[in-house]
């Protein structure tokens, strides 16, 4: 039954007598009329497999379309509907449902409209599930923004898992994790993020499960040490600056760990030490391969570096900015050689470890380090100056 294009206002009283105890109308085309209400009768039609009402007013969907249980085809795009009802989803035997062109339509979301249709009601059927049972999975519908939650799920400051792997985000919504206070599970894989920042983690202290994996983040902050219910974190596949490879490969107490000593130099004067809290039974040391860490360097008010431990094959000049540097302790790591330009950057050094390295030979530039008090050299393959010198 084709009335389109007809500027009805209302389906005409002889057509709607068509509906009562029709069973064999399969298709129904309302198309461009200035309609603005579906009428009761047509949900009578069980036959009926397509319904087409583009580009009229309609500005609502009625709930008796759920009589409709041979409805495969929904077409609605150009009207004024505002919201789109979550019980949609469960018609399953819906193939194609049309939106575009309601402008005031707020819910779902426009990034939404453009999605097959299985996967649109699937949307839906997820908002339903997630008051019952705590858990919301969003992966794969390219949201764009986590704010869809404040509209489309009913308790959703209740939630405990959220899952938003390949949803398109490029932020982080910490006012909405704030507010999400059972969270004890999060998945943000497969997005645009490129940070993870401070107001984010403390948003989440009583998480236990996070996954950040193939985004772009390039460093996580040091203030990730308050997450200490963390048994699991997933950072694999970013373009990571910090922390080190070996640091990220490591397992998650031992990242946190990491973190923590950083977060405990910014709070006093020692500027780093990798085994501050860790129990050496249970615990690696932390294996920075090559080079130090960055994270480090802006804290002007340090006096003592701890990176025993590690396998450091380098000092890396940029550890010159700590002028006033007085403890160093570069034991047990893979220096080859000493460099020259220690003494003259650090002036007021007094105490220097250098036990169990690879060091053959002690610059003579080191006789001014005028303050130098203690310099331990054992255990290192030197042949200048002699061995009973270092003794």
């Amino acid at each position: 039954l084709d009335v389109s294009r007809l500027d009805l206002t209302m389906v005409p009283l002889e057509v709607q007598d068509r509906f009562i105890g029709s069973f064999g109308i399969a298709s129904l085309k309302l198309d461009e009329n200035l309609i603005k209400i579906l009428p009761p009768e047509m949900f009578t039609l069980e036959s009926l497999a397509e319904l087409s009402a583009g580009n009229c007013r309609v500005k609502f969907i009625p709930t008796e379309l759920t009589k409709l249980t041979n409805l495969t085809c929904l077409q609605l795009h150009g009207n004024r509907l505002r919201v789109i009802p979550q019980w949609l989803g469960k018609m399953t035997h819906i193939r194609r449902f049309t939106l575009a062109g309601n402008k005031k339509l707020t819910t779902p979301p426009q990034s939404l409209w453009t999605l097959p249709t299985a996967r649109l009601l699937d949307f839906f059927r997820r908002c339903i599930s997630a008051a019952p049972t705590g858990r919301l999975d969003w992966s794969g519908l390219f949201l764009g923004s986590m704010d869809v939650l404040y509209t489309e799920v009913v308790g959703w400051w209740k939630i405990h898992t959220l899952m938003l792997d390949e949803c398109s985000l490029s932020v982080v919504n910490n006012d909405l994790l704030n507010k999400l206070t059972d969270l004890h599970t999060l998945s943000l894989a497969h997005n645009f993020l490129t940070e993870f920042n401070v107001e984010s983690v403390m948003a989440l202290t009583g998480l236990q499960s996070l996954s950040l994996s193939h985004n772009r983040i390039r460093r996580l902050p040091w203030e990730f040490a308050y997450l200490t219910n963390l048994t699991a974190l997933d950072i694999r596949s970013n373009p990571w600056f910090q922390p080190p490879k070996e640091i990220r490969q490591a397992d998650c107490s031992v990242l946190l760990a990491y973190q923590q000593a950083f977060l405990s130099s910014f709070q006093a004067s020692t500027v780093f030490d990798p085994d501050s809290g860790l129990d050496r039974e249970t615990l690696p040391k932390f294996p920075v391969a090559g080079t130090c860490p960055d994270g480090f360097i802006n804290s002007p008010s340090s006096l003592s570096l701890f990176l025993c431990g590690n396998k450091l094959a380098d000092i890396p000049q940029k550890l010159s900015q700590f002028s006033m540097l007085e403890t160093l302790d570069l034991s047990f790591n893979r220096l080859p050689s000493l460099n020259a330009w220690i003494p003259y950057k650090f002036p007021k050094l007094k105490s220097l470890n250098l036990t169990n390295n690879r060091i053959t030979a002690i610059p003579i530039d080191y006789g001014a380090c005028s303050n130098l008090q203690s310099m331990q050299l054992g255990s290192n393959p030197l042949r200048q100056p002699e061995q009973w010198l270092v003794s």
